[in-house]
């Protein structure tokens, strides 16, 4: 473990009782970390309970957490990397590397990315309610997912897009956009909290 003047956190790993990826071992191994780091291998079928469970457990002195899968590879220097950016959000990173305009309509930015989030975990919520019980939950989840969610993927690039175009009639493009998301949000917000119990209980 080699020494860095970050402070100590924890790499939670979501992972089953038996390795998917010997690589991935390998690579944790060697990788550079700050002193003290804890590494909390999170064995389960619930992954987003794990993970959530995990963070709760974490020790009271870890500034930051790492989650990541065991299903890949990596350089040694990577956790060390993302530390020296000390950045926490990717979106003004985005705008930082590509002098993309987005403060210039701050509150319209914001509303495409909150109700584009909101689509998203509304969808993925619901339809992973559905799949609880199925045995191949973690092929058909996605199949079933994401064709469901292109409404939400199309119109937060468009309205984006729109956002950072220089000509004119940019923002009432974006506004258009942004009402179809909000429209997304409200059916599949209503159709989840509708029908999630019973999908729950059957």
């Amino acid at each position: 473990m080699a020494e860095t003047l970050h402070p100590k956190g924890t790499i939670i790993v979501p992972c089953m009782d038996q390795g998917r990826f010997s690589a991935f071992t390998f690579c944790l191994d060697a990788l550079t970390r700050p002193e003290g780091t804890y590494t909390h291998g999170v064995r389960t079928m619930d992954v987003s309970a794990g993970v959530n469970s995990a963070i709760r457990e974490q020790q009271e002195d870890s500034e930051w957490v790492w989650i990541m899968g065991d299903d890949h590879t990596f350089h040694p220097d990577t956790l060390v990397t993302l530390l020296d950016c000390e950045v926490d959000v990717v979106v003004p990173l985005v705008a930082l590397m590509f002098q993309a305009a987005l403060f210039d309509h701050a509150l319209l930015m914001l509303g495409l990315l909150a109700a584009g989030t909101i689509g998203f975990a509304a969808v993925g919520t619901l339809f992973a309610a559905m799949l609880v019980r199925a045995r191949s939950r973690d092929v058909m989840l996605p199949v079933l997912l994401y064709p469901i969610t292109v409404p939400v993927i199309i119109a937060g690039v468009r309205g984006t897009a729109a956002l950072l175009q220089t000509e004119a009639g940019g923002e009432p493009m974006a506004r258009l956009w942004l009402a179809m998301l909000v429209f997304f949000d409200v059916v599949f917000l209503t159709l989840a909290l509708w029908t999630f119990e019973p999908v729950m209980t059957e």
